[in-house]
C-alpha cells in the first residue's frame, strides 16, 4: 500500500507543478496589441470634434493642439490548485455469518492535502497622439466598423466626449475660453506724481532733464515697436503651424509669442510713464520759466517727440492686440480623462469519481483571468514643449489607482475568493 501511495502522490504533485505554475504565454490572449492601438486611434478620431471657423476663436479651435495620452495595461493571471481526497482500499476476505448471510469487508485508508499556485503576466503600453495626427488618414490608418467585443469593440469614447464637452457648448456655455488670469492682488492705481522742481536749478539744467526723459521715451517706444512686430510675426505663424510635425514646436512657438506680447506691452507702459513725466516737466518750464528764450524751442521739440512717440505706440498697441487675437487663449477645459476596463475569467475543475480496485481519485481546479485596462487623458501640451501636461499625468495617476483597486475586487469575486 505504501508503494501505491507514494506513486500516486508523486504523479499528482508532478502534474500540478508542471501545469499550474507556468507563466501565462503571451499568445494566450486572443487580442493583439496592434489591433487595440488601431481601435483606440480610430475611436479618438471619431470622437473628437473637428475645429471650425477661424482660428483661434472658432468652435473647438481651442482643442487644435490637444494630445491624447493613452496607457494600456494587459494583465493575465493564472491560478491552479489540487486538493487530493485520495482513498486507498484494500479488500478483505468475505465473512459468512450463519443465519445472516455473506458480507464483504475491506480496509480503507484516506489521505488529503492541497497545493495552490498563481502566475501573472502584465504588459503595459503607453503612447501619445496629437489630434492633428489623427486628422491625417495616412497616420490614422483604415478604420473598420466595429465587429468585436471588449477592447476591439465600441469603447464609447464618442459618448464620453460629448458629455465631457457639454459645458462648453450651447447658447449659454458654463465654461468659456479666454484669458483666465491666476488669483492676484488688484494693482494699485498710479499715484506717482512728478515732484516739484527745485527752483535752484537753472533753465539749461531743466531742459537737459527734459531731453533725457525724451530719450527714455524714444528708447521704450523703439523697443515696443520691435517687440510688437516680432509678436505679430510669430502669431501669424501660429495660424499656419503644421501640428502633424511636432506638438513641442507649436508649444514653444506659443510661448515665444506670449513672451513678446508681454515685453511689448511692458515697453508701451513704460514709454507712456516717461511721456507723463515729460509733460509734467514741460508744464513746469512753461509756468516758471516761460519768458526764457530757451524754453519755447525746448517745449516745441518735446511736443513733436511726444506726438511721434504716441503715433508709434498706438501702432505697437494695435499689433499687440492683433497678435493676441491669433494667440490661443486659455481653453474652457484643461483636461479630460476616461477609462474602460474589461475583466474576463476562464475557469475549470476536475472532480473525478474514480473507484478502482484499490484507489479513489483527487480534485483539481484552474482558472485564467484577463484584465484589460485602457486609460486616456486629453489636454493641451505643456508650455515647456512636452507632449503632455502635468494635469494629464495627474488624471492618469488617479485613473490607474482606481482601476487597480476595482479590478482586484472583480478578479477575487470571479475566482470565488481563491488566491
Amino acid at each position: 500500500m505504501c508503494v501505491h501511495l507514494r506513486a500516486a502522490m508523486g504523479f499528482w504533485v508532478g502534474l500540478l507543478l508542471s501545469g499550474c505554475a507556468t507563466v501565462p504565454p503571451l499568445a494566450s490572449d486572443p487580442i493583439e496589441v496592434s489591433q487595440i492601438v488601431q481601435r483606440v486611434k480610430c475611436e479618438i478620431w471619431d470622437a473628437v470634434p473637428v475645429p471650425q471657423g477661424q482660428y483661434p476663436t472658432g468652435p473647438y479651435q481651442w482643442m487644435r493642439d490637444w494630445t491624447a495620452k493613452v496607457d494600456l495595461t494587459l494583465e493575465t493571471d493564472d491560478t491552479g490548485g489540487i486538493t487530493p481526497g485520495v482513498s486507498f482500499v484494500r479488500p478483505l476476505p468475505q465473512v459468512t455469518i450463519p443465519g445472516a448471510g455473506t458480507f464483504s469487508q475491506m480496509f480503507t485508508f484516506g489521505l488529503g492535502g492541497g497545493l495552490n499556485t498563481t502566475a501573472s503576466r502584465i504588459e503595459t503600453l503607453s503612447f501619445t497622439l496629437s489630434f492633428a495626427e489623427l486628422r491625417n488618414p495616412q497616420y490614422r490608418g483604415i478604420c473598420a466598423p466595429v465587429k468585436d467585443l471588449g477592447l476591439l469593440g465600441d469603447l464609447g469614447l464618442k459618448e464620453w466626449m460629448q458629455a465631457a464637452l457639454a459645458p462648453t457648448s450651447g447658447p449659454s456655455p458654463e465654461l468659456t475660453q479666454g484669458y483666465h488670469a491666476p488669483p492676484a492682488s488688484v494693482p494699485r492705481a498710479a499715484t506717482q506724481r512728478v515732484r516739484a522742481e527745485n527752483f535752484n536749478e537753472t533753465v539749461p539744467q531743466l531742459i537737459d532733464k527734459l531731453n533725457k526723459t525724451l530719450d527714455q521715451v524714444s528708447r521704450y517706444t523703439s523697443a515696443a515697436k520691435n517687440y510688437a512686430k516680432t509678436a505679430l510675426d510669430l502669431a501669424k505663424r501660429l495660424r499656419t503651424a503644421d501640428l502633424t510635425k511636432s506638438p513641442q514646436e507649436f508649444a514653444q512657438l506659443v510661448q515665444r509669442t506670449a513672451d513678446y506680447v508681454s515685453m511689448a506691452q511692458d515697453a508701451i507702459d513704460k514709454a507712456k510713464q516717461q511721456i507723463n513725466s515729460a509733460n509734467a516737466q514741460q508744464e513746469n518750464l512753461q509756468q516758471n520759466h516761460g519768458q526764457d528764450p530757451l524754453v519755447p524751442p525746448a517745449i516745441q521739440k518735446a511736443k513733436d517727440a511726444i506726438d511721434k512717440a504716441n503715433t508709434a505706440l498706438d501702432a505697437a498697441a494695435k499689433d499687440v492686440t492683433t497678435a493676441k487675437r491669433d494667440f490661443p487663449s486659455n481653453p474652457p477645459i484643461d483636461s479630460i480623462a476616461h477609462q474602460v476596463s474589461f475583466v474576463v475569467t476562464l475557469s475549470g475543475n476536475v472532480t473525478p469519481n474514480w473507484s478502482l480496485a484499490r484507489f479513489k481519485g483527487p480534485f483539481a481546479e484552474a482558472s485564467r483571468g484577463f484584465t484589460h485596462t485602457l486609460s486616456i487623458a486629453m489636454g493641451s501640451p505643456s508650455n515647456t514643449g512636452d507632449r503632455v501636461s502635468d494635469d494629464q499625468i495627474r488624471q492618469l495617476d488617479t485613473l490607474q489607482q482606481a482601476a487597480a483597486f476595482r479590478n482586484a475586487i472583480i478578479l477575487q469575486s470571479n475566482s470565488g475568493g481563491s488566491p
